[in-house]
Parts: structure tokens; C-alpha cells; sequence
């Protein structure tokens, strides 16, 4: 399963360029990885290896990003049990799409992973870190269990919106 994109070779890389520039004290550096595929062991080793490291931050989205910019457009919490088990379990269609990405295709109008209306989810992010951070029902482990996405924490640093000290 191991390729470019995998948890490890996305550390090596983020390794790499942190030898290559000079990393100031204040400068942060994010893993920011999808759930999907990736073995709980790879997975456990990447968060800790980027725990021991105060530069860099690990968040994962589960199952996948598309749930967090579908976070943007609904509210998950509201889905009834069919619908939330089809979020959860992510599966592909026969024309090969995933739930989240053909979910994402039918708000929008069009969706692919390099080519989609961010514009228009901008205004929502807000919501989209709000939602999130409630989803996250379990803040002290390395990453979601259930449906969510720990990106709220990078727009959180980015912004200096900290929605836990509102």
C-alpha cells in the first residue's frame, strides 16, 4: 500500500525540507492525512513521530478531506442512520466514486480532489471549525475514531481563532 502519498513518505518528505530550510521557533509545519486506507500501525507510528517533534502537527481527516469541506455545506450531526452509515463507511459506486466525492459533486455541482469551488466554501469555514471540533469527541487521541476531521485545528492556528477559549 506504501506509495508517495503515504503517511511515512509524507514524513520523510516534511523531514527532508525541514533539514533543507530553516525552521524558526515559531514556524509550524502540518501532516495532514486522510484515514482511508492507511494501517492503524503506519498511522501510529507517523503521529508519534511527528508528536516528538514540536514543529510539526499531525491531523487526520476520517474517512477522508472531503468530509471536511462537506462540513462547509452540511451538518453531518443531522444525518439520519442510513445516510450517516453511508458517510462512514465511504464506499465507492460503480462508476468507481466515493460516497463523500459524489456527495460533494452533487452540492457543488462539480467536484474532483484538484478542482472545486473553494470560494464558495470559504465563507463557511467558521462552521465547518465548529462542527468539526464538536465532532471531535475524543481530543486526546492521535486522531479521530469515528467520522471527523482535525483540520479545524490548522484553520485554528492559521487563523488565531481558537473556538475552545470563546
Amino acid at each position: 500500500d506504501s506509495n508517495e502519498s503515504s503517511p511515512e513518505s509524507v514524513h520523510a518528505q516534511i523531514a527532508d525540507f525541514m533539514r533543507q530550510y530553516n525552521i524558526e521557533d515559531d514556524d509550524e509545519l502540518w501532516l495532514v492525512i486522510d484515514r482511508d486506507r492507511w494501517h492503524e500501525r503506519m498511522l501510529s507510528q507517523v503521529a508519534q513521530l511527528c508528536a516528538q517533534n514540536p514543529h510539526l502537527n499531525f491531523c487526520m481527516s476520517n474517512p477522508c478531506f472531503e468530509l471536511w469541506l462537506l462540513l462547509h455545506l452540511e451538518d453531518v450531526r443531522e444525518y439520519d442512520e442510513v445516510t450517516s452509515n453511508e458517510l462512514t463507511m465511504n464506499r465507492k459506486n460503480k462508476a468507481g466514486v466515493t460516497w463523500l466525492k459524489k456527495r460533494m459533486r452533487d452540492l457543488l455541482g462539480s467536484y474532483s480532489e484538484s478542482s472545486y469551488d473553494a470560494v464558495r466554501l470559504l465563507p463557511e469555514v467558521p462552521k465547518a471549525m465548529s462542527i468539526a471540533r464538536e465532532l471531535d469527541i475524543t481530543p486526546a487521541d492521535r486522531w479521530p475514531q469515528n467520522i471527523g476531521s482535525r483540520v479545524y485545528l490548522l484553520m485554528e492556528s492559521i487563523t488565531g481563532n481558537n473556538l475552545k477559549n470563546q
